[in-house]
């Protein structure tokens, strides 16, 4: 069969089928497919049809030959060197002149759900706690999605996107030096002196002492608690 890029469907390898919705063909090839494949998922701009034993019982029962099928399989390679992004989290990434980019990126940090001829990621706080640890901020993947998506960045995904970029910055842990006092009005004597106030770098409030030793178990622990750590490289 030859390639036709107006087709609104790609077959991947692992038994399953991509349906782009936005696709003058869709309700066409949505009727068609389902006679011999089961919906899987459909978030709003691609849906995923398996096929399985029992889709293929049910369409040889009702009189659908094999050859039929396979002749109701237009594969399609997207043109597109972008990403779709899915309101439930999920990163399509299609044959492309990027994907090779596009996949060395995320597998730095996301999820990987399936792949072959299309890979899928899911967004997730751990995919997203990850990339901090990597010095990947929260802004730079807003900025690569809102750059290299083919659709427009869900709402839904955009705003958790944007809640989790101010929480990644609430939590830190670092490397001080400290001037220590147990007396609250001597150091509000020290810091009205002009020629100390010079060497302060930061008046700290809010702050915990902890084990040095243990700060990477203790920003696990609060990664449990879905709150973001960023930990500081040492004597920055």
């Amino acid at each position: 069969m030859a390639y036709n890029p107006n087709n609104p469907i790609i077959v991947q390898g692992d038994k399953t089928i991509l349906v782009e919705v936005n696709n003058d063909l869709y309700e066409e090839v949505r009727n068609e497919v389902g006679r011999f494949a089961e919906l899987e998922k459909s978030p709003e701009y691609m849906h995923t049809y398996r096929i399985s034993f029992l889709s293929l019982w049910n369409a040889a029962s009702s009189g659908i030959d094999a050859k039929e099928i396979v002749s109701e399989e237009p594969e399609k390679e997207m043109e597109f060197s972008g990403i779709l992004i899915q309101p439930n989290y999920e990163v399509v990434v299609a044959a492309g002149g990027m994907q090779e980019v596009h996949t060395l990126y995320l597998d730095r940090f996301a999820e990987k759900v399936s792949g072959g001829v299309v890979n899928v990621y899911k967004l997730s706080f751990k995919a997203v706690a990850s990339a901090l640890d990597q010095s990947i901020p929260v802004q730079e993947l807003i900025d690569y999605f809102l750059e290299f998506s083919v659709n427009p960045l869900p709402e839904n995904v955009l705003l958790t996107l944007q809640e989790w970029e101010r929480d990644s910055k609430k939590i830190r842990i670092r490397t001080v030096t400290i001037l220590d006092m147990d007396d609250q009005y001597l150091l509000e004597e020290l810091k009205s002196y002009k020629t100390i106030r010079n060497y302060i770098r930061s008046d700290l409030h809010y702050v915990l002492e902890i084990d040095e030793k243990s700060a990477k178990k203790l920003k696990r622990e609060i990664e449990k608690k879905n709150r973001f750590c960023l930990m500081e490289p040492t004597g920055k």
